[in-house]
Formats: structure tokens, C-alpha cells, sequence
């Protein structure tokens, strides 16, 4: 979404710009925190519930960091996955 939102920044602050032109001004990716950082500012971040958003980006970062640590995979079994 803040891609797109800057795209449309880019247009709009000139118009004569080609798409490739806008394309190339867009920022490259950052990590999820950083991006939902910039996105509040925007138009479209103003109408997000952004606490409700970096709690998301929490819950994410959690799963793919803490809760993959379930040890080494031949030792694992279903109840400790659950656990």
C-alpha cells in the first residue's frame, strides 16, 4: 500500500513524469516496521488503525522469529509444536 501511495505522490508532485520514471522515484521496500512508519503520514495511513497494525507487524515478527524455534525438526512432535 505505501508503494502505491508514493507512486501517487510521485504523480502527482509531476504530472509529466512517465510510469517508469514514477516507478524508479518509488522507494525500495524496507523492513515492516519502517514501512508502516512511513505509511502513517499518508493519506491512506491516516484511515488505517495503525495501533491495530503494528500490533499485527508484532504478531508476525513473533511467529516467524519466535515461534519457529521448536528445536532440532527429527526431535519434534506434535505436542511440542502445540506447546
Amino acid at each position: 500500500m505505501l508503494r502505491i501511495s508514493n507512486l501517487i505522490t510521485a504523480h502527482q508532485g509531476d504530472p509529466a513524469m512517465t510510469f517508469e520514471e514514477a516507478v524508479a522515484s518509488v522507494p525500495a521496500d524496507k523492513l515492516l516496521g519502517g514501512t508502516l512508519q512511513s505509511l502513517a503520514p499518508h493519506a491512506m495511513g491516516r484511515t488505517l488503525d495503525m495501533d491495530t497494525l503494528h500490533k499485527a507487524r508484532q504478531a508476525r515478527n513473533w511467529i516467524a522469529h519466535e515461534g519457529a524455534s521448536i528445536g532440532a525438526i527429527w526431535s519434534v512432535d506434535r505436542d511440542r509444536i502445540l506447546q
